[in-house]
């Protein structure tokens, strides 16, 4: 497994040293994107800033499409980032209903709403909960619901991404109206070309990286 994590990390290295305790991962950290990617590692894209050229979405792409697995963890997938071509690969797309037009004196813009809980608040938690049409999939394996305080953005996803887990937020933090609508997915996969690839879109905060749950998912 070869992990591209930035210095700014809000875990870094938890999950490099919890997915060495697997029998059988060998892992690397780096903090860039390798210019020459092995087909033979998988590629985790631990929480890169949402900057452009941050990823290098040609290569990337290319990696998976010849056979490589890739794995991308919360601000790599932020749907309103720069690099939208590898974003729009993992099967995202757009969510209006949770965007606010933002009208100032300098003008308009579109601001992104979000639901966030308090890691150090237990009553600030919300269920994240396996999609119930992806039980029975291999990344699901040995994960149950469990609760998280986190950062939550809602996206939809492409015909033929496969969701993997929601977030049930509803009211149980400060949120707008669409996250109460119903469960919102955070976590789906999809093959590309040979290659296949998944995502985890939660991640703002550094105790999720050593959650038994997402460090089960991130193995599976």
């Amino acid at each position: 497994v070869c992990i591209v994590e930035p210095a700014a990390h809000p875990a870094p290295g938890t999950l490099s040293g919890r997915l060495s305790e697997f029998d059988g991962f060998t892992v690397r950290t780096v903090d860039s994107v390798p210019d020459n990617l092995d087909v033979g590692e998988a590629l985790v894209l631990n929480s890169i800033p949402p900057a452009p050229g941050s990823i290098p979405e040609d290569r990337v792409l290319r990696f998976v499409e010849g056979g490589g697995g890739l794995f991308a963890i919360h601000d790599s997938v932020y749907p309103y980032a720069a690099n939208r071509q590898f974003i729009a690969a993992c099967g995202i797309r757009n969510a209006t209903g949770a965007m606010q037009l933002v009208i100032g004196p300098q003008g308009q813009f579109m601001q992104i709403n979000l639901a966030r809980g308090d890691p150090a608040d237990p009553m600030a938690r919300f269920p994240v909960i396996p999609a119930p049409e992806s039980v029975g999939h291999p990344i699901l394996e040995g994960i149950r619901e469990f609760e998280l305080a986190e950062e939550v953005w809602v996206q939809n996803l492409m015909p033929g991404a496969r969701p993997l887990m929601m977030a049930n937020v509803g009211d149980r933090v400060f949120a707008p109206e669409r996250f109460r609508e119903g469960p919102v997915p955070i976590a789906a996969c999809r093959a590309l070309g040979e290659g296949r690839l998944a995502f985890f879109s939660l991640g703002h905060f550094a105790e999720m990286y050593a959650d038994p749950n997402f460090v089960r998912l991130a193995a599976n």
